[in-house]
């Protein structure tokens, strides 16, 4: 599916409802065996963090991007959409991003599957995916 700018706004407005409900100012304990040892790693969300996980290309900055969201008032002249794709899979994956670190996931190396993400690791469950750099 492909989104417009109009379909993009509906679900971002959305998602920033349940970011703000269930993700922001909230820190995640991920902890995972690697070579036969216990690691973690903390992941936190912040206000600012959200116009990236969105993909778009906005000319507010991150936080006045945000704050738009939460006030209903983003609109088609706010950000654009790249013809590279990338904004494409990240709107696919994000109405369920706030349910992702509230269930059971898996956490494992990245093994180059011809999708160009720079990560390390990728977190995620069948329906949604977070990728993870260190």
């Amino acid at each position: 599916m492909k989104y417009d700018k109009s379909k993009a706004i509906k679900i971002i407005l959305n998602a920033a409802k349940n970011y703000e409900e269930k993700l922001r100012n909230y820190h995640f304990k991920i902890t995972y065996l690697k070579n036969g040892k216990q690691e973690s790693v903390l992941i936190g969300f912040r206000d600012n963090n959200f116009l990236h996980l969105t993909g778009v290309k906005s000319r507010l900055s991150a936080q006045r991007f945000y704050e738009a969201c939460m006030n209903g008032k983003l609109s088609e002249n706010d950000f654009d959409i790249d013809n590279k794709g990338k904004v494409q899979q990240k709107l696919m994956v994000l109405p369920y991003l706030h349910e992702l670190l509230y269930n059971s996931c898996m956490l494992g190396d990245f093994i180059n599957s011809g999708i160009m993400i720079r990560s390390d690791y990728f977190v995620g469950n069948a329906r949604a995916l977070l990728s993870i750099g260190f």
